[in-house]
């Protein structure tokens, strides 16, 4: 069914090559160099690059940094756009017969400290008009 829903709309199989070239900020992959030249050159990006530098600059002041990182990896997970399959990729999930969502016990404090900050941009993101989201959701007990 899923090759015949494609084809209605018009949609060629997916390429088995992956793409040469992306945009961690955007989350965006690009098979040309052109493309994504132009891309970065584009209103969105630069949209997407001021709004990243925002949330860097607002984690800087947050409890939520992470001794055990880096800098720079700190900074790429919390500029980098949120992709909720990464998120979810070695989450414990729960015993269901499809092995969707994640497993009740799963806490912040849990969490690798990347997924913390990967938490941390969605939560950002999640609601833009309450930028202190992130620090009201943060367990501060342990």
């Amino acid at each position: 069914r899923r090759r015949e829903w494609q084809g209605r709309i018009g949609r060629d199989e997916p390429s088995s090559a992956a793409p040469l070239y992306s945009c961690a900020v955007c989350a965006l992959t690009f098979d040309r160099k052109k493309q994504l030249e132009e891309h970065l050159a584009g209103k969105k990006h630069r949209a997407a690059e001021a709004a990243a530098a925002g949330h860097w600059a607002a984690f800087q002041r947050s409890s939520w940094s992470e001794a055990s990182l880096a800098l720079d990896e700190q900074r790429a997970l919390v500029t980098c756009a949120f992709s909720l399959p990464a998120f979810l990729d070695g989450l414990p999930s729960r015993s269901r017969a499809d092995g969707s969502g994640v497993a009740p016990h799963v806490t912040i404090s849990s969490l690798a400290p990347h997924k913390r900050l990967m938490l941390w941009r969605y939560l950002r993101e999640l609601m833009p008009s309450r930028p202190l989201l992130p620090e009201a959701t943060l367990d501060h007990s342990d």
